[in-house]
């Protein structure tokens, strides 16, 4: 029988010094990086960031959105707000 070998990979990253700190763009301000004014949360940047509401307009047609409004969007089109915000490349 093989041996399995399981590697934590998030405490290996974390502890490299292959991927510094600096390089992950690891945090300590809870505070939005593009607005400053909330906590950033999932919800706060899909729904409420002001920095973010002409994409939310151009995308959702609306400038905030609350979690039920969230709720009914389609995977693909928040796929494409993420795409637009340029956050996750």
């Amino acid at each position: 029988m093989p041996t399995v070998l399981r590697i934590h990979w998030h405490e290996h990253i974390t502890d490299s010094v292959i991927l510094p700190r600096a390089v992950m763009k690891i945090r300590t301000d809870p505070l939005c990086p593009k607005c400053g004014e909330e906590e950033e949360t999932t919800y706060h940047l899909l729904g409420r960031c002001s920095a973010m509401m002409m994409a939310r307009y151009s995308i959702f047609g609306s400038y905030l959105m609350d979690i039920t409004e969230l709720q009914q969007v389609q995977p693909h089109t928040l796929l494409r707000f993420a795409k637009a915000l340029k956050r996750f490349t």
